[in-house]
């Protein structure tokens, strides 16, 4: 049986590009960028080798919000015996 996904946390940054106010459909853009600072960064690539070390796929998803911009790494559920 599939247990939920793990979080291995969530790292703000400082913008996410196209912004929401692009006027694009989702199926129209080729890239996403993420903005970060150095701490950002290094707390990313932290988060991104423990979900590494943990499963073999990573889901990274970006949410921006109006009050923040925020990055979350997840691992997929995983299947008990």
């Amino acid at each position: 049986m599939p247990t939920g996904r793990k979080s291995h946390g969530n790292v703000n940054c400082n913008k996410i590009y196209p912004t929401m106010d692009t006027g694009k459909q989702l199926s129209e853009l080729k890239t996403v960028v993420f903005q970060l600072n150095k701490e950002q960064a290094i707390d990313l690539a932290k988060r991104l080798l423990s979900a590494a070390q943990a499963s073999n796929t990573i889901e990274v998803t970006g949410f921006a919000h109006r009050l923040r911009n925020i990055i979350s790494v997840t691992t997929p559920p995983t299947r008990k015996a």
